[in-house]
């Protein structure tokens, strides 16, 4: 069998020009398209290495926030807690104090209550006191015992001031000159002109006073002096009067 070199070319250059169509045609277009494939896969794979990426951040950052919530959350329950603790002890700080505040409103409520009491005891006390006292000294009310206040009540003009006696005299003349004497007992005529002469000697009146006497057994015994606005009590009404009053001031 004899090589034919002619067909032997011929089937090289078929075999060449196949591979060049082969390269061509074929294995470029197989290796674009697997270049293009892997391309793909790197850029899913990026992706998916992004996403998880992301998946693990986020997870982080969720578990980042889950804690700073239960630390919120701790926080608002111990900061509830406090404000819980402190309004409770303010209601009960109110409380007491409102109890107190009720509790010395209630004493002193009581103290009133005992000081009225007692004043009222006591104006009984001293009323019924006046009334045995006023019947006392009625019992015991004479003349004489008149007679003696009016000379005690002269004595005691003796001793009063200038300033007072020109006073007494200057209310005297505001009312023209009128001096109204009342007794318990009827004055005669010389225990008149004794208690006259007294008080002219006493306050230095004028002789032309106007001199007006009259009785008022309510004194019990005793005279009141009226001079102008001026009043000179020597009477046991009076002066049981005055004591009852004072003695009901005095608290």
């Amino acid at each position: 069998m004899e090589l034919d070199w002619t067909s032997f070319l011929l089937e090289i250059i078929n075999f060449l020009v196949l591979v060049w169509i082969l390269k061509h045609f074929l294995y470029r277009p197989v290796l674009d398209m697997v270049d293009q494939r892997r391309r793909a896969v790197d850029k899913v794979r990026a992706d998916a290495e992004q996403i998880q990426t992301e998946a693990v951040d986020l997870r982080k950052r969720y578990e980042e926030r889950l804690q700073s919530w239960e630390q919120e959350k701790t926080a608002a329950r111990a900061k509830l807690r406090t404000d819980l603790d402190q309004e409770r002890q303010r209601l009960a700080l109110a409380q007491q104090q409102s109890l107190q505040a009720e509790r010395e409103k209630f004493e002193v409520l009581l103290q009133r209550e005992a000081r009225n009491n007692r004043r009222q005891v006591e104006r009984e006390a001293l009323d019924l006191g006046g009334r045995i006292s006023r019947r006392l000294l009625a019992r015991l009310s004479s003349p004489e015992l008149e007679q003696r206040l009016i000379r005690l009540l002269v004595e005691d003009l003796g001793r009063l001031t200038k300033e007072r006696i020109a006073e007494m005299r200057a209310a005297c003349k505001l009312d023209r000159s009128t001096v109204q004497v009342t007794s318990a007992f009827p004055l005669d005529q010389p225990a008149a002109d004794a208690l006259r002469e007294g008080l002219i000697a006493a306050l230095d009146l004028s002789q032309d006073c106007r001199w007006r006497f009259q009785q008022d057994p309510s004194l019990i015994a005793g005279v009141r002096v009226a001079l102008g606005s001026w009043i000179l009590r020597a009477n046991l009404q009076d002066e049981l009067q005055y004591f009852f009053t004072e003695g009901a001031n005095a608290d």
